[in-house]
Formats: C-alpha cells, structure tokens, sequence
C-alpha cells in the first residue's frame, strides 16, 4: 500500500470510530455491500489492508451486533469468503470477533461454518493451510467456553455432517490434535490430569 492510501486507510478508520459515522454506515447496506466485497479479493492481500477491515468489522459488530449479523445473513456464501481466506491472520480475527457472541451463532450454524473448516482440512493438501485451519478451530474452542449449550458447539460435536467429514481424515497430526482439542473440551478435567502425568513423565 502507497503512502497516500495508507493516509486514507488509517483516516477512514479514524473517521468511523465516531457513532454518528457507525450508525451511518451500517444503515447503509449499499457501503456495507462495497465494504464485503473486499473478501472477494482472490490475490495476496496486503496486510494493512487487511488489518483496517479487521478493526473496522470489531467497531461495527460491537457497537450494533444485531444490525451486522441481519445484513451478514443476506450476503451470499460470506462465511464461506471468510473459510477461504484462513490464512490471512486478519480476515481469520474478524470471524473469531463473530464468533465471540452468541448473536452470531445461529447465522454461523445455518451457513455451516464449521463443516466448511471440516472440508477446507480434508480437501486442502497444503500442510500450511491444514495447519492455520487446526489453529482455527483451537481458538474456537477456546471461544466456545463461554457457550457450552451453543448450536455451534452441537455442530462441532454432533453433526452428521461433520461426523462424516472426520472419516475421510487419515490418522495425521492434525487430527490426533483436533481429537485431543475436542476431548479436552468434553472433558477438561480429564485432559488437565493427562497433562500433569506427561509433564511428570518429562520430569523423570
């Protein structure tokens, strides 16, 4: 990004930290729409760029939640537009940021969010990719804490979907990992105990 664009970049976001500029744009689906259409970016991203949509998407989710997630559900394969760029550690932080309240749950459910990380790991053979995806679901394990009833806490444990999705994994590192993640959430006590015994058997 050119200095110039960065300037703009960097006013823009200064600009709609105030709420009269918030509430303006989020009752504007039309800039919204120009806004997402940024996840359509096929090439390398630059990571300004991205951190600015990143920022941007914390402001107007906390301040009007409902109001995003109402107009996110009308934008066609969004979620999937966030799946595909999991490599892009701002992109990701934006979906983490949705995730991170209940509000959002139903939306991410209903346009499958964790079956589409389930398919980006089984079809992806790019260890990078396979890798960032199983970063991914540890910190929405980690964000699913808070929500032990959530619809995407039974969707990452019950689907039948997902169920068949782990079947066309091979035992890899990646599994065994997303095993143990998901059994430590099942059952924590019974992971931390684990680790005591292994961190012992170190000691030794």
């Amino acid at each position: 990004m050119c200095a110039q664009n960065y300037r703009f970049a960097h006013l823009a976001y200064e600009a709609i930290q105030s709420d009269t500029l918030k509430e303006a744009v989020i009752n504007d689906h039309n800039m919204l729409d120009k806004f997402f259409d940024f996840l359509d970016i096929t090439a390398e991203m630059d990571p300004l760029r991205c951190a600015y949509f990143s920022r941007i998407v914390e402001l107007l989710f906390e301040r009007y939640p409902k109001e995003l997630v109402s107009y996110l559900r009308k934008k066609n394969c969004i979620v999937a537009k966030f799946v595909w760029h999991i490599n892009n550690q701002y992109i990701v932080e934006s979906l983490f940021r949705l995730i991170d309240s209940q509000i959002s749950h139903q939306w991410l459910h209903d346009e499958d969010l964790i079956p589409l990380l389930m398919f980006k790991m089984a079809e992806c053979e790019d260890m990078e990719t396979q890798e960032k995806t199983a970063n991914t679901f540890v910190e929405i394990l980690d964000l699913f804490v808070p929500f032990p009833y959530s619809i995407l806490t039974t969707q990452m444990f019950h689907s039948e979907i997902v169920a068949e999705q782990w079947e066309q994994f091979t035992l890899s590192e990646v599994r065994v990992l997303l095993f143990l993640l998901s059994f430590y959430f099942l059952k924590p006590n019974f992971f931390f105990r684990r680790k005591q015994t292994m961190n012992a058997l170190r000691m030794d």
